[in-house]
């Protein structure tokens, strides 16, 4: 299922989102990988930020607690662990320093929740 830029930014509100951070709307494809995997899972970037994203997965796909996050359009790869799943939404933490090129995210919307 496809997420409009609306949907993204209402259902977050809907759901009582905390955090404190800015966050830049984007929808980014990007790729999960991790040691036993074969080959990489698609997913997609909804929302980002200094210390963190959200993702949209299949609902049925099994992720490890920690992975690789690859979004090619950014040229970042970065370790992330999950904070929370819901459906095929997960939250993950960047385990280090997150460098954005800013060409994909050049006229992102940003808010605080």
């Amino acid at each position: 299922m496809k997420l409009s830029v609306e949907d993204v930014a209402g259902g977050l509100g809907r759901i009582g989102d905390r955090r404190r951070v800015l966050r830049r709307l984007v929808l980014l494809d990007a790729w999960i990988n991790w040691p036993d995997l074969w080959m990489p899972l698609h997913c997609q970037v909804l929302d980002i930020s200094d210390m963190g994203a959200c993702l949209e997965t299949l609902r049925s796909v099994v992720i490890p607690h920690r992975f690789e996050l690859r979004i090619p359009a950014e040229n970042v790869r970065v370790r992330v662990q999950q904070i929370w799943r819901n459906d095929g939404m997960v939250g993950v933490e960047f385990m280090e320093a997150l460098k954005l090129s800013g060409a994909a995210t050049a006229e992102a919307k940003e808010w605080r929740s």
